[in-house]
């Protein structure tokens, strides 16, 4: 897990578009936000993740392409930011 500087302007709008690029990507909700999520199981070398911006915090969970993407989600769930 990763936190860094959000320059994505419309987060949602970028996942959805690599969502229609790569099959291996979808975009979901996570703790009330839209999430960019990778699943380790669709696609060959993908290691999978979940990328959402909280508070304007791009919040990255990576995967090793083993740990499946409902772990992942999970993860990203039990973070916290005060606000």
């Amino acid at each position: 897990m990763y936190e860094s500087v959000n320059t994505l302007r419309d987060p949602e709008s970028v996942w959805k578009r690599m969502a229609e690029e790569y099959w291996e990507f979808s975009v979901g909700v996570v703790n009330g936000v839209p999430a960019g999520l990778a699943d380790p199981a669709i696609g060959i070398g993908t290691i999978g993740g979940v990328d959402m911006v909280v508070n304007g915090i791009r919040v990255t969970v990576s995967g090793n392409g083993r740990i499946p993407l409902s772990d992942l989600i999970d993860v990203a769930k039990s973070i916290s930011f005060a606000t």
